[in-house]
């Protein structure tokens, strides 16, 4: 199987069509604060490590609006604001109030424990060549689309979800915080039907945000493809679609009998014992 963690970016042609315009990839977006809203994020993972390329902290604190803030707590320290995370905060007032924040399993910190944060950040903006190794396995060099900005996360999404005064008082937040770019892996359970569509609170909030200034980037749904299966359509900010590239991780697990299965998986050449267990029950 072929190393392919690095293929979307080929796909897309931003090696060769994108990154040389800015001077590489570790130097696209740079001095740029991206600020990102989701379950958050977890600090040591290489792709959100201190690079040269970022410059030097006192260029982020000339940065002409931007206000650094880093709420410690659990397993999330305040070293971690000093790396290619340069603020991060949790908001979770409605959770709260609802009885639905459990601190055991929800974390009152940035800290990432659902791991959708994570994946979603180091697809927009992680380091650029950073070793992606599952079991000791390498699977390629991974690298986010943008790789040059500084993070700035915010978390209002938990393991169950989230609410929507908790996502609204975070977009509030990046405003007051300056950062240039607003990207949300969030959108609503559903969309009221409609003018009313374009009236609801998110929607209203998000277009407050350009208006001061935010450039707005919002996931358009994971369903589809059928119509009105988006969940990200106002004209002030730039939905972006999931898509499919042109490989497939294609693998095939041959049984000890000599038979074979053909299907997609991502694991490399190996030979596991499975042990299948049988119940049976007495009527």
């Amino acid at each position: 199987m072929e190393k392919l963690t690095t293929h979307t970016s080929d796909y897309l042609g931003i090696p060769n069509g994108v990154w040389p315009t800015l001077g590489g990839a570790r130097s696209s977006s740079e001095g740029v604060v991206r600020g990102l809203i989701n379950t958050r994020i977890s600090p040591d993972y290489p792709s959100f490590a201190f690079s040269s390329s970022l410059s030097s902290d006192n260029k982020l604190l000339n940065h002409s609006r931007f206000r650094r803030t880093c709420a410690m707590g659990v397993r999330f320290f305040y070293s971690a604001c000093y790396s290619k995370i340069v603020g991060a905060q949790y908001l979770a007032l409605r959770v709260i109030v609802a009885s639905d924040f459990n601190a055991t399993r929800d974390y009152a910190s940035p800290f990432d424990v659902d791991g959708h944060g994570s994946h979603t950040t180091s697809i927009a903006t992680s380091n650029n060549g950073v070793p992606a190794i599952v079991n000791g396995y390498n699977y390629g060099f991974a690298s986010g689309m943008a790789p040059g900005p500084w993070i700035a996360t915010y978390k209002e999404l938990y393991t169950f979800g989230g609410y929507i005064s908790d996502v609204v008082a975070a977009v509030d937040q990046v405003v007051e915080d300056g950062v240039d770019i607003l990207s949300l892996f969030v959108g609503l359970s559903t969309v009221p039907p409609g003018p009313a569509s374009f009236l609801n609170v998110l929607e209203m909030q998000l277009l407050f945000a350009t208006r001061a200034g935010v450039v707005v980037i919002q996931a358009a749904e994971n369903g589809g493809p059928f119509a009105s299966s988006i969940l990200s359509f106002s004209p002030w900010i730039t939905s972006v679609a999931a898509s499919v590239i042109d490989h497939k991780y294609n693998g095939t697990l041959i049984l000890g009998n000599g038979q074979s299965y053909s299907g997609i998986g991502l694991a490399h050449n190996s030979n596991f014992e499975i042990i299948f267990v049988v119940h049976f029950i007495r009527v």
